[in-house]
């Protein structure tokens, strides 16, 4: 008698994952127009083009370009910086903490890990990127920010004013903390530095709002909205519009301004 394949449950769910990784993938590939694309705050790689989904908190902030392309914003410095995030996304030097599952590391190891890759990169470029994207993971998902522990909390606090990082959020949490460890002049310079560049970022975010939403007017204004080519250009110009306006750059700054000292108000 034929003995009955049996394929452990495990198995089939693992497979199962990925082919939802797969399709969810395609599907968000899809969602883009290119005419569409230019207009996403995050410029660079997206959800569709990591390796998995422990990577996402890489893409959940985009890059501040300044730091590395002052007064340039031609494609091939775009390309350079675009190629800087793929090498800290491929490297994947820390572990990310998911949502309802144990961290693999200690917040201990994870800082470990953190000093290392920034003593094994000293001088080279990569490092503006990493120290863009990996402070707020140690401070939000390691419970740095929460453990109040003040000089790791300025460790990375410092890193991310250096590097320029456009999370605004976390800047303001984490400097709300260290105001009274800071001398008023320096923090001033903090606080003054974070908040030019949210402004600069919010004056990027409210014209690509109204860019996608003149675009997403002539979409629907023009052509036959039945064909499945329209019908894509739609959906796709709906999807942008409804990221670009989930942005909390406006509530953010609000948060840095409250920061700045009675008589700078």
């Amino acid at each position: 008698m034929k003995r009955q394949l049996v394929i452990p449950a495990v198995i089939l769910t693992v497979l199962a994952y990925q082919t939802g990784t797969y399709i969810y993938q395609d599907l968000e590939r899809k969602k883009k127009a290119p005419e569409l694309y230019d207009l996403a705050t995050n410029q660079f790689i997206d959800e569709s083009q990591l390796p998995d989904f422990h990577h996402r908190a890489l893409v959940d902030v985009g890059l501040n370009t300044a730091p590395l392309c002052p007064d340039d914003t031609s494609a091939l410095c775009l390309k350079q910086v675009i190629q800087l995030q793929r090498q800290v996304v491929k490297e994947y030097p820390i572990s990310i903490p998911q949502p309802n599952v144990p961290p693999l590391i200690s917040a201990q190891e994870a800082v470990s890990h953190y000093e290392k890759y920034v003593s094994d990169h000293t001088g080279e470029p990569v490092l503006i990127v990493f120290k863009q994207l990996y402070p707020s993971i140690l401070l939000n998902n390691y419970g740095i920010l929460a453990s109040n522990d003040h000089t790791r909390i300025r460790y990375f606090t410092e890193h991310m004013l250096e590097a320029r990082s456009n999370d605004f959020a976390t800047l303001a949490k984490s400097l709300s903390l260290l105001k009274s460890d800071i001398p008023t002049d320096q923090f001033d310079q903090w606080v003054d530095a974070a908040i030019g560049d949210a402004e600069k970022r919010e004056a990027k975010e409210v014209a690509h709002i109204g860019e996608a939403k003149r675009r997403l007017a002539q979409l629907a204004g023009t052509g036959n909205s039945s064909a499945d080519g329209q019908k894509m250009k739609l959906y796709a110009a709906r999807w942008l519009l409804s990221k670009l306006e989930q942005t909390t750059i406006s509530a953010d700054l609000i948060q840095l301004r409250r920061l700045r000292q009675p008589a700078r108000q």
